[in-house]
């Protein structure tokens, strides 16, 4: 285990990575990011989808956090990594949509439907993939969590 502050680019590629955490700490990763379609600002926050096999850009955004109900951003990224190896990342905004991303992935009932929608779209689930998640909620207890965007990163081959 280590802080995201200690994250180099050579550990990048000599290990799997698994991030979990704020997306104001994901500069250490933001190289491996540009591997997705997902670009992201801190002040305000903000994050940019550029489609693939578009010109398009297509802006999401959440307020800063508030004492009452809160919408969170989450990205939830599994990207080849430098080595042949994996980084995967579940980073949001604030505290509330981290940790229910990872319940979500890990929770065999949405992980199921989240399956299925990559093998609708697909015929097949990705090894890498970019998902972004709306969560809503007070504090740490999300009430609402939609998947928004959902697509297969391909490995460029070295």
């Amino acid at each position: 285990l280590r802080k995201s502050s200690a994250v180099s680019p050579q550990i990048l590629g000599e290990y799997n990575i698994i991030f979990l955490g704020s997306i104001k700490t994901l500069y250490s990763l933001k190289y491996t990011l540009s591997k997705s379609h997902f670009n992201f600002g801190i002040s305000p926050h903000i994050i940019k989808y550029s489609p693939p096999d578009s010109l398009s850009v297509q802006t999401y955004n959440t307020s800063l956090h508030s004492a009452g109900l809160n919408e969170d951003l989450v990205l939830a990224l599994k990207l080849p990594g430098p080595a042949n190896n994996s980084i995967f990342i579940i980073a949001s905004y604030h505290s509330l949509g981290a940790p229910e991303i990872a319940n979500y992935l890990t929770d065999q009932v949405t992980r199921s439907e989240l399956e299925n929608k990559f093998l609708e779209k697909y015929q097949k689930i990705p090894q890498y993939f970019e998902l972004l998640f709306k969560v809503t909620g007070i504090d740490k207890t999300a009430y609402n969590t939609e998947l928004l965007i959902y697509n297969e990163i391909i490995k460029e081959e070295q």
